[in-house]
């Protein structure tokens, strides 16, 4: 049976003032269907910035650390299909 999520080589950056933040640099992983997942690890490590990718919440250009959750939901609930 094939993988319900699969996610090879996922890279995130950021344009900043100082230059190119690389948050997240080639994460592989695979989530089989009734798998649980969950991601841990140490403060700024790019979690949020990893799950958001996946999701595709990430638009270059946007800062979504200032979106409310209500915010964040609303894009989520219209990509549900």
């Amino acid at each position: 049976m094939p993988a319900l999520l699969e996610v090879e080589n996922l890279r995130a950056q950021f344009d900043t003032a100082a230059g190119t933040v690389r948050a997240v640099d080639g994460i592989f992983s695979s989530v089989d269907e009734g798998e649980p997942v969950g991601i841990v690890g140490e403060s700024g490590c790019a979690k949020s910035a990893s799950a958001l990718s996946i999701l595709r919440l990430k638009a270059t250009g946007h800062d979504e650390s200032s979106w409310s959750h209500k915010r964040r939901r609303d894009i989520a609930y219209k990509m549900t299909p």
